[in-house]
């Protein structure tokens, strides 16, 4: 399944997400968000896999799936944390 407009798939759960400089986690969903219809990619990251990134599905600038990989325009200072009260961060980009 592809991701309407935009040509990335739907089956990218388990790929590892590579910002500019690095690793940011995995993808563990690929969701439609209510709001404006938008899709996102969602990955955790960190060591306790307490970071969860809200990616905007038109940062994918390349797509593996041999490496099962998704390389982002974006890093961890393209976003703003948000502390939930289990320890974890949720980081959605700057608009």
């Amino acid at each position: 399944m592809i991701v309407p407009g935009v040509g990335v798939p739907k089956d990218i759960v388990g790929f590892r997400a590579l910002g500019r400089h690095g690793d940011l986690g995995v993808v563990v969903e690929v969701r439609e968000e209510t709001a404006d219809g938008s899709h996102v990619i969602v990955v955790r990251g960190g060591v306790s896999k307490g970071l969860i990134y809200f990616v905007p599905i038109d940062r994918v600038r390349r797509l593996s799936q041999e490496g099962r990989t998704v390389l982002l325009d974006m890093d961890l200072t393209d976003f703003v944390p948000r502390l939930h009260e289990d320890g974890t961060v949720e980081l959605r980009s700057v608009p």
